[in-house]
């Protein structure tokens, strides 16, 4: 008996069972008596796997025989069990397969054979009785393979994303149209002779015995079967033959390049894809085979499809398969997202969820962790086969965390790649399955960036335990040059775990901080491509870890994408450093004015007295120059974009040149501020609204003053222009007026809101006016009627400035934003509501960009953000710095200042020798208001924030924090008696806090507008209060009863009061730069005191009550004789605001005498000490800028404006100081 009429019993015999390729391989070496590892070893395997394919075989056999069957009796029984089978049947299989052996003996396939009726060789094909999903997969792949009768087609994807459950389904679906269906799976990596061999016995029905010897030979035969046959074949897990890093033999580890051996079986996927014939092979695999590369096209007879991951619905049929999961839609989604719908990776965690979870998919998420177990099993491997150009390109998709342009990659890569060699390694990251293409942008599937991400996190920190940094040089941990949003989320997903990581290996940051110098120090000296992304992700960590850079050694280094934004680095080396790609602190004050003009061109107008020009979309500054010696409030481009104008405190409007910065024109006629401009639609005439309650019209050519506008009885916050020549303008007064041009008539007068009107413009039609207020609501108005059309409830808790609301390019949609940290935009043609988008700090002022795709804000922690106006995200943020001197106090022994300002910062400072001593951190917005508790054990702050914090003077403790105010705490004031604190805040309202309890005790409505300061009478019985209304108010401490009202001693906000050491008198300042003397007894204004030109914002009198001090936005000190009104002096030295003044002594170094002085702080950064009886400044004490002492020189990869504003910041270049010398 022949093994042939062995097999043909066999088959006999199991009926529709049949022997799969393995078993029927073992089968016929066993016939001829070969041992296991033999068979092993000829064809390839494990000895041990043959052995259990082997066991498997004869329980099968024994099964169906009914009798014991084993390797030593197989052949006595079927030779046994052959007898029982009809002569006739078994002699027409001899004669047909005698026919076949004779023509393969002549060397040539059947040309004539009868039909074959679906013969199925099913192999190790899986069960795919619960398949989930995949419908619109299985009809492109039926109709690409039945209606196209495509010849070769790929199933590519991802491991687990269900390749092989998708070849077994689709060909339980379409095997009726076939001939022969044969299904093999790759998985040991069989030779092409072996699975050549299998082919053709099959297709032969085994009675092909004597086959070529070569591969050409086999694979010519295998074609003429599928020519005369309609076959169907499955090669499954095709990537098992392709090579990767981890498999020493391979002469090529490109994705979809054959391991050493098998490149045989590209000749054979060539001559299928190649040759006309009526069969199909179907691959699936991790990669793309180079020949299906080549061939493949959508209307090519090769053709490939790649698996993304299952739909929500689908993937939620994998869960209930496996009992009952709790979870909302948020829930679902999150977690199928977090897997990209991969169903073996859903499948494992769908069993730890039940097992662990109880099925609850909320307490699993929150542990944080995705990528665990099997799964990173699954994901191992697949990482494991991709080349080092491959696995560097990988690492930077995972930081990048969205698609990547092939050029933002080539920039990164700290290897010189060619953008084809980097084309090539894409490609071959896309033919492994493993990065999603957009049109030109890639990235990598979701749950693979997860598992990269970890590698990354892990093995740096192994790196920097052993102080062998490979992946740490050639990778940033962070992007410090990239969208905000996004270096949030490498903030969160990278940096910060690295440095969790590496403290708990440290155990402390001393430690950690000498492995961290050390290495910094290994890299000094080095070229940039031996030191790479190191010492900046140094850097990086340093300052996540807390840690103050100042004073150190940074000489030398290649310094790449460091995040210096806010870091203190005074008296820094950073001298012959490469710094490219790091950032630093911009020189921003606040922004009080901004415009976009149509090429992109963003200008801004700070604090500083500076104008800057800034490419939107690139986020750099392009252009600086010094403007107005007051506050620049408004800015407006011509519509050609060559000019811009800029409307200031100082009364004037001038016109700038945008090419060069130069001074075009100055034009002077305005009796008040100027809080407006706007150019008209043609660029005729420019149009500017003031503080003077008129409007000028200003012809562009003649640079004169076409016409004025006169009307409102208050302040003319905005204007606009219509497209026919009309102008609108809103006004203080509450009113709007609409202006002809021509004649200076006003066309109409609408009563439009209940408080300020800071915004109108016109609709897009021209028939509509649209108004924004303070009364928190926008209108809008038929311009025909004057009747409201509709009002928008703009619902916003905090104070809105005029300047925080812009229309976009389109006239379409209407920001407001406001100090409550929130913008809302609104479509104003149906009045419609769009969207909140919430920021992080208060709003000052906001402008389109010209395509209307991005807001920009000017903020009240100095950053001027980009946001994407389609989904609120931060795009860029530059970081300003100010570190003014806001408020100041001084201990009751006089020997220690408090200082707080703009830095968000309370610094404790030694009177005699003007060195900072502490630093008290815990206000998250500038600290306005700083006072000592009459004891002197503490002292109480307010901030920009909207809390009061109490601190320890000991230990720099925050005690208690109060929170109830909803903006700006702009004044606190401790009663004399120590028991209580006073604040008034831009919420409108003074609150009284119990010290000891930090309970609210009172909240007074004060008034009608924002409440700017408090003050408590000597005897601690009144409480007075001024605000944006115009008052001061004097309040019963103990009952919260108002008890009057002083009127009429200010034409504008009272800012600053002051009561005297005998409670007899009250000052107060205010905007218009008056102050008022008030007899308490009689409520008489007894003087106005007139001198400043700006505001005066602090009062404070002498101790014997005889000299009154003023500190002024106008930058000076004022002195003033009570008793007459007489300006005793003007105290001139500060080059900013005077925003604190204050008594004090100084004793002298010789005499040890305590002489009495006033006390100034600034804006300008300095407190100044001045000798009342010479007004002579005595002392200055100097808060240091953030970069006081950086050394700079030699320094590369930085602009000349970034040179610049470093050098503003207090950066030195030691090169150009010894030049000059």
């Amino acid at each position: 008996m022949t093994v042939e009429e062995a097999l043909t019993t066999l088959e006999a015999i199991l009926g529709k069972q049949s022997l799969n390729d393995l078993q029927e391989t073992i089968f016929r070496a066993c016939w001829e008596q070969k041992s296991y590892p033999e068979i092993a070893e000829a064809y390839g395997y494990d000895a041990e796997y043959i052995k259990l394919v082997g066991f498997q075989l004869w329980k099968k056999l024994s099964e169906a025989c009914g009798e014991k069957i084993t390797k030593n009796n197989f052949r006595s029984v079927l030779r046994r069990r052959s007898q029982f089978y009809s002569s006739s049947n078994i002699g027409d299989r001899e004669e047909t397969h005698q026919s076949i052996q004779n023509l393969s003996c002549a060397g040539s396939a059947p040309k004539v054979r009868p039909k074959i009726q679906n013969q199925i060789s099913w192999g190790e094909a899986i069960d795919v009785s619960v398949f989930f999903g995949r419908e619109r997969e299985l009809e492109i792949l039926s109709e690409w393979i039945i209606r196209d009768r495509c010849r070769l087609v790929a199933i590519l994807g991802i491991g687990g994303t269900g390749k092989t459950a998708l070849s077994v389904k689709l060909t339980e679906q379409i095997q009726k149209d076939f001939d022969f269906v044969i299904w093999r799976s790759l998985h040991n990596a069989p030779s092409i002779h072996l699975l050549l061999t299998n082919l053709i016995e099959f297709l032969s029905e085994g009675k092909v015995t004597k086959l070529p010897a070569d591969i050409d030979g086999k694979i010519l035969q295998l074609m003429e079967y599928l020519q005369n046959h309609r076959c169907l074949i499955i090669f499954d897990n095709l990537e098992t033959i392709l090579s990767s890093a981890i498999q020493p033999n391979s002469s090529n580890c490109k994705a979809g390049y054959y391991r050493e051996g098998y490149e045989e079986y590209g000749k054979l996927l060539q001559r299928i894809g190649e040759a006309h014939h009526q069969s199909c092979l179907i691959l699936t695999s991790r990669e793309k085979p180079k020949e299906v590369a080549a061939l493949a096209g959508e209307s090519f007879p090769v053709r490939n499809l790649s698996l993304s991951g299952l739909t929500t619905a689908a993937a939620q049929e994998i869960f209930k398969a496996k009992g009952h999961f709790i979870g909302g839609d948020y829930d679902w989604q999150t977690l199928i997202q977090s897997y990209g719908g991969n169903p073996l990776a859903l499948k494992i965690v769908a069993t730890t969820i039940s097992d662990l979870f109880a099925g609850n998919i909320e307490r699993f998420l929150a542990q944080g962790t995705a990528i665990f177990g099997d799964i990173q099993d699954l994901l191992q491997q697949q990482f494991d086969r991709l080349s080092s150009w491959e696995r560097e390109s990988v690492y930077w998709l995972a930081i990048n965390r969205e698609p990547v342009a092939i050029a933002e990659l080539q920039a990164d890569l700290l290897s010189p790649l060619s953008t084809a060699e980097i084309l090539e390694s894409l490609e071959s990251l896309a033919r492994r399955s493993l990065i999603e293409k957009g049109t030109t942008v890639f990235t990598l599937q979701p749950v693979l960036m997860e598992y990269v991400t970890e590698r990354l996190i892990t093995q740096v920190c192994q790196e920097l335990e052993t102080q062998s940094p490979t992946l740490y040089k050639t990778h940033a941990l962070i992007k410090a040059q990239t969208k905000n949003y996004l270096q949030d989320i490498q903030n969160q997903l990278i940096l910060k775990p690295v440095a969790n990581r590496l403290l708990r290996v440290f155990g402390d940051t001393a430690a950690l901080d000498r492995q961290l110098m050390q290495i910094l120090a290994s890299l000094q000296r080095k070229i940039a491509i031996q030191s790479g992304y190191a010492a900046g992700n140094t850097l990086n960590l340093l300052l996540q870890l807390q840690i103050n850079l100042g004073e150190r050694d940074f000489s030398h280094l290649t310094v790449w994408q460091a995040d210096l934004r806010g870091a203190n680095l005074q008296r820094v080396n950073f001298s012959y450093s490469n710094l490219a790609k790091s950032t630093f602190t911009e020189n921003l004050g606040y922004i009080f004015a901004m415009t976009v003009n149509r090429d992109g061109i963003l200008a801004t107008a700070d604090s500083y007295s500076q104008i800057r020009l800034w490419q939107v979309e690139e986020g750099q500054q392009i252009l600086a120059w010094s403007g107005h010696k007051g506050w620049t409030r408004a800015l407006s481009f011509s519509p050609d974009g060559k000019i811009l104008a800029s409307g200031c405190d100082d009364r004037t409007v001038h016109l700038w040149d945008v090419s060069t910065g130069q001074r075009r024109q100055v034009l002077p006629g305005h009796a008040g501020w100027v809080l407006f401009v706007a150019f008209s639609q043609d660029g005729k005439f420019l149009a500017s609204s003031s503080e003077d309650k008129t409007i000028k019209l200003w012809n562009i050519q003649t640079n004169q003053c076409y016409r004025t506008f006169g009307g409102h009885t208050a302040w003319v916050c905005y204007v606009a222009f219509s497209c026919d020549g009309r102008i609108a303008s809103a006004s203080a007064d509450r009113t709007l007026k609409l202006w002809d041009i021509e004649t200076g008539q006003c066309l109409k007068t609408i009563q439009a809101h209940d408080n300020v009107i800071g915004f109108v413009t016109f609709s897009a039609d021209g028939q509509t006016l649209v108004s924004a207020s303070e009364d928190q609501t926008i209108k809008l108005w038929d311009i025909k009627t004057g009747k409201c059309k509709k009002t928008l409830p703009a619902g916003h808790k905090g104070w809105v400035w005029w300047s925080a609301v812009a229309l976009s390019g389109d006239n379409q949609t209407l920001a407001i934003g406001d100090a409550d940290s929130c913008v809302k935009l609104w479509d104003i043609s149906t009045g419609q509501f769009i969207r909140s988008l919430q920021h992080s700090s208060g709003i000052r002022t906001i402008v389109f960009s010209h395509d209307g795709q991005t807001l920009i804000g000017a903020h009240e922690d100095q950053t001027l953000k980009l946001w994407d106006v389609s989904d609120g995200r931060c795009l860029k943020t530059f970081q300003g710095y100010s570190s003014g001197i806001w408020a100041i106090a001084f201990s009751p022994d006089r020997k220690t200042l408090f200082t707080g300002g703009a830095d968000q910062m309370l610094k404790v400072w030694n009177v005699a020798d003007g060195k900072c001593l502490r630093i008290f951190k815990g206000h998250s917005d500038l600290v306005r208001s700083v006072t000592y508790s009459p004891q002197g054990n503490t002292l109480a702050s307010g901030g920009g924030d909207g809390t009061i914090r109490l601190w320890d003077i000991s230990d720099g403790r925050c005690i208690k924090t109060f929170g109830g105010h909803t903006n700006w705490v702009m004044s606190v004031a401790y009663n004399p008696d120590g028991q209580t604190l006073a604040s008034g805040s831009l919420d409108q309202t003074v609150r009284i806090w119990d010290i000891d309890t930090g309970q609210c005790l009172r909240v007074l409505q004060a008034h009608n507008s924002l409440s700017l300061s408090v003050a408590y009478s000597p005897d601690g019985q009144t409480l007075a209060s001024c605000g944006a209304d115009y008052t001061v108010k004097l309040w019963d401490v103990a009952t919260g009863e108002c008890l009057k009202a002083l009127p009429g001693g200010h034409s504008n906000w009272v800012y600053a009061i002051a009561f005297s050491p005998d409670g007899q008198t009250l000052a107060s300042g205010g905007v218009d730069g008056a102050i008022a003397i008030w007899h308490l007894r009689n409520n008489e204004c007894l003087r106005v005191l007139r001198g400043h030109n700006s505001w005066v914002v602090s009062l404070a009198y002498s101790p014997q009550g005889n000299i009154l001090a003023s500190g002024s936005l106008d930058g000076t000190v004022r002195m003033w004789n009570v008793a007459s009104g007489e300006c005793l002096r003007v105290l001139q030295g500060h080059t900013s605001w005077v925003l604190s003044v204050t008594f004090t002594h100084l004793e002298d170094e010789f005499s040890n005498r305590q002489i009495p002085v006033l006390a100034s702080g600034s804006d300008d950064r300095s407190i100044r000490f001045w000798d009342l009886e010479t007004g002579k400044c005595t002392k200055i004490l100097r808060n240091e800028r953030p970069y006081e002492g950086m050394n700079i020189t030699g320094t590369i990869g930085l602009t000349p404006a970034q040179k610049a504003t470093l050098k503003v910041l207090g950066a030195i270049d030691v090169s150009i100081v010894e030049s000059r010398g």
